[in-house]
């Protein structure tokens, strides 16, 4: 049951993305800027990628529930999961359509820094406790 809703959440995660980029970029955009029609694909895809998205969400939200064990008692539930969600990743992904690609390769470079900081603060941490222990609780070296 994890398993396929794990799936379940992959698929509307790229559907909302894929959805909210074409909606974007080949038709409102191409709409409110130019006096052209976009074109068939989009207009084929753009709605049925956002229809498999709200499909998807009602169906996570009405047939995927949360299983709790008898003696962990009472669970904290979230309202409006996963429609909230949902609704987030795809206006996130309208927004970003609307970003140049250079804007993108900032952020990814950006993103990757960080969590390289992320992942090496443990390694550093656990060094600084070795050195301390080893020169004494002043810590100088």
């Amino acid at each position: 049951m994890v398993a396929r809703v794990a799936k379940l959440v992959r698929v509307l995660f790229v559907s909302a993305i894929v959805a909210g980029y074409i909606n974007w970029k080949e038709i409102l955009h191409v709409t409110l800027t130019s006096s052209t029609q976009p074109e068939l694909w989009a207009l084929i895809l753009g709605p049925a990628f956002s229809a498999l998205t709200v499909f998807l969400t009602v169906y996570i939200a009405c047939y995927c529930k949360q299983v709790q064990d008898k003696d962990q008692g009472d669970i904290f539930k979230a309202p409006l999961v996963p429609y909230i969600p949902a609704l987030g990743i795809y206006v996130n992904a309208t927004l970003m359509a609307g970003i140049s690609w250079t804007n993108h390769l900032v952020f990814a470079a950006l993103l990757a820094a960080w969590l390289l900081l992320y992942l090496l603060y443990p390694c550093m941490a656990r060094a600084r406790k070795e050195a301390k222990e080893v020169c004494g609780d002043d810590g100088d070296l």
